[in-house]
């Protein structure tokens, strides 16, 4: 498997090791190295606060069918000061 692959798969990453290496319990070991796929994605925070309650939302504009939607998900109903 090759990285191309990990990214097109959407999978965490690799994990890479001299041939030879054996696994050591319990240690790390600079023989074996971890290759994150790191994902990204822009979201858009928004809130309102009132006296001691608020609230919290966060949102991404995802495209689907050559049309850009916004989708808004509340992410905490309430907030304490």
């Amino acid at each position: 498997m090759n990285f191309d692959s990990v990214q097109k798969q959407g999978l965490e990453g690799l994990v890479l090791k001299l041939k030879d290496s054996p696994y050591e319990i319990g240690k790390h070991s600079q023989a074996w190295l971890k290759v994150i796929n790191y994902q990204y994605q822009d979201v858009y925070i928004s809130g309102l606060r009132k006296s001691e309650f608020g609230h919290l939302l966060a949102g991404q504009k995802i495209k689907t069918n050559r049309k850009v939607e916004s989708k808004w998900s509340l992410l905490f109903f309430s907030v304490f000061t």
